[in-house]
């Protein structure tokens, strides 16, 4: 009899996982946006990249991209104004998509960490020279992580760090990836790749956009009783 019980509980766990997978994959996807120096354009696919240019004076010029997968999980912004310290250039991508973790137990609380790598140039000269941009990732509800950085010369970023968020298998999430990058009188480049690690064997994450981990990805455990605090 407990062998049965145990069977029709399984198997309630993985209906109860496949539910909460369709759920997000028949979900209306969250819209994205990306704004270049000729407007700003709000899309609903996996994948966007837009540029424009434009030339406010004689012998001046500015530009600006912007660009996200979201099912590779790479974002990307510059920006870049050769007209005197009279103009700016400005790019951003803001994508958004929402998740959700099966494979194991319905319930289950984890803490997933998002591994995100950034890498930008930036360069600008003078009499108001600035160069900037930034990269943040953030669950709506929960913790979020932002590297940014400025100059006022030449400089170069590589930098790499994790946010840890809690989520419970079967339940979704929602991640936003932004960056920025904008110069006046120079030019500036800002790129993210972000990827889920450590996530323990059978565990999957998957997404209203398409996104999937692969099958074997650890996830640091949490107690009922620190889940319970932190949506106190």
């Amino acid at each position: 009899m407990n062998s049965h019980r145990s069977v029709a509980i399984a198997i309630a766990a993985v209906i109860v996982e496949m539910l909460a997978c369709a759920g997000v994959a028949g979900a209306e996807c969250l819209p994205d946006t990306l704004c270049v120096v000729t407007g700003c354009d709000v899309l609903a696919t996996p994948q966007g990249d837009r540029s424009g240019s434009a030339t406010p004076c004689p012998h001046c010029s500015i530009s600006s991209g912007a660009s996200y997968d979201l099912l590779g999980l790479s974002f990307g912004a510059t920006g870049a104004a050769f007209a005197g310290d009279l103009f700016a250039s400005n790019g951003s991508v803001i994508a958004q998509d929402t998740y959700v973790v099966s494979g194991l137990p319905a319930g289950t609380p984890l803490d997933v960490e998002v591994l995100v790598h950034v890498t930008a140039f930036m360069s600008a000269s003078g009499s108001v020279p600035r160069a900037s941009g930034s990269v943040s990732v953030s669950e709506l509800s929960g913790p979020s992580l932002e590297i940014a950085s400025g100059t006022s010369s030449a400089a170069s970023l590589d930098s790499t760090a994790t946010l840890t968020i809690p989520v419970i298998v079967g339940q979704s999430f929602t991640l936003r990836y932004s960056v920025t990058a904008g110069a006046v009188s120079g030019q500036s480049s800002f790129g993210a790749s972000c990827s889920p690690v450590d996530l323990p064997a059978g565990a999957l994450v998957s997404s209203c956009q398409g996104y999937s981990s692969s099958p074997v990805v650890t996830v640091r455990r949490a107690s009922w009783g620190a889940v319970k605090s932190r949506y106190h």
